[in-house]
């Protein structure tokens, strides 16, 4: 799922995501 979730939001986005 992490796969599919990273291929439809950018990685910038992603970091953000698990940093906060």
């Amino acid at each position: 799922m992490i796969k599919a979730r990273a291929d439809s939001i950018p990685v910038s986005q992603w970091v953000a995501l698990v940093r906060e």
